[in-house]
């Protein structure tokens, strides 16, 4: 908000009285900057009435903006009395003699202060009081101390029972992923279960063996120790023993935890580890699980499925898509279109050279109605392409209103 002195406001504008608001308007139509932030400021022109935005929501109570009007001036002094006409003879009676000036008008008062607002202070209040606004300054010059009250404390949560920890399901996934544990449990009653990568398998390779984690031995600690993991099999067929401390004896003794920390892929070879990283009492196991040996290196597998999406596209669009460096054979086109009532006529093409014509994959081309499940292509006339060829899309034609065409080649 910035206020004014009477000589700055009376170029015009929303104020009154020398305020300029950040908005101004009939009183009624204040709810309308209900949603602004605190400090905001309403002028009611009908009222002729102030009001700010508080924190907590709400406006603060009206405050005029209109000056005392300014005293009047002294009354100008009486003119003087016009000459007595000559007595004349007896006879007709004389003409009147004229009649005196007007005294001038007094000048008018000096107009009244403008009247202003700021903020003051703003305090947080304890939980339960009331919102407080108080004027620190005066009716004139207003400054608006805000008090806020704080949010009251929630309740405290209740005891937890004791936690337990088990071993679920052990899985062998794909080569090459990482290893993961996830607790299928609960905080309190966890149920870890293992995913274990196994190794990758090269084309004349061996398979690797998956894998193993059993539970060895449980051994209650004594009162105080740390709680310790230790693998007594190998790093691919691991045996977790587990020494878990008992609780020191009390009235009332506190519930332990047990959570799942990071799980980490180690490198081939090492040995699988479980370290607590939290306390006896709030154990955190970090797992560090290796992935299995590399196998003899494939040969090369086919090529994945590529997809391109075409935004707007025209009846004449020219797209490269990739570079083959071994011959690749098409199994399926899958397309799609977007828009109200879209189509779209495309076709595959490839070559040695992306500024000729190409080969067809489809000769004459696909027409794309399809909105939903999209349109599959399995009959192709040129199916293979040759090695160190490039590939393209482009487009012959197009109705209906057409925002994005999807392709995906699968091979």
């Amino acid at each position: 908000m910035r206020i004014l002195t009477s000589s700055q406001a009376s170029g015009g504008g929303n104020g009154i009285g020398g305020v300029n608001p950040d908005a101004a308007g009939l009183l009624s139509e204040r709810s309308a900057y209900d949603g602004q932030a605190a400090g905001f400021t309403f002028l009611a022109t009908d009222t002729e009435s102030l009001y700010v935005r508080l924190n907590a929501g709400g406006w603060s109570s009206a405050i005029s903006v209109r000056g005392p009007a300014g005293p009047l001036g002294p009354q100008g002094p009486t003119g003087p009395t016009g000459p007595t006409g000559n007595v004349g003879p007896a006879g007709p009676q004389g003409d009147p003699g004229p009649t005196g000036s007007a005294g001038t008008n007094g000048t008018n008062g000096t107009n009244g202060a403008a009247a202003s607002i700021a903020v003051g202070t703003v305090t947080t209040g304890n939980a339960g009081t009331s919102v407080v606004v108080a004027n620190s300054g005066t009716s004139s010059a207003a400054v608006l101390d805000f008090t806020i009250p704080k949010g009251d404390t929630g309740p405290a949560g209740t005891t937890g029972s004791a936690a337990t920890v088990a071993v679920g399901t052990t899985t062998t996934s794909a080569p090459g992923g990482s290893a993961a544990v996830t607790n299928s449990g609960t905080s309190s009653a966890a149920v870890l279960d293992f995913t274990i990568p196994a190794g990758t398998n090269g084309t004349n390779g061996t398979n690797g063996a998956a894998a193993t984690i059993a539970v060895g031995t449980v051994t209650t600690g004594t009162a105080g120790s740390s709680a310790t993991v230790t693998n007594a099999g190998t790093s691919n067929a691991a045996t977790f023993n587990f020494a878990i401390p008992r609780g020191d004896t009390g009235n009332t003794g506190t519930a332990a935890t047990v959570a799942v920390g990071t799980v980490t892929t180690g490198t081939a070879g090492s040995s699988a580890t479980v370290t607590n990283v939290g306390t006896s009492a709030a154990a955190t196991f970090n797992f560090a699980i290796p992935r299995g040996d590399t196998g003899i290196q494939g040969g090369v597998g086919p090529m994945g499925p590529k997809s391109l999406a075409i935004l707007n596209p025209t009846n004449a669009e020219k797209v490269a898509l990739f570079f083959t460096t071994t011959s690749q054979t098409f199994t399926q086109i899958r397309s799609l279109v977007v828009g109200t009532s879209p189509s779209v006529t495309f076709s595959i093409r490839y070559g040695t050279d992306f500024s000729a014509a190409g080969t067809e994959v489809v000769t004459s081309g696909i027409t794309v109605t399809n909105t939903t499940t999209g349109l599959s292509t399995t009959s192709f006339n040129n199916a293979t392409v040759p090695a160190n060829n490039f590939v393209w899309l482009t487009t012959s034609a197009t109705s209906g209103t057409v925002t994005q065409l999807a392709v995906s080649l699968i091979f």
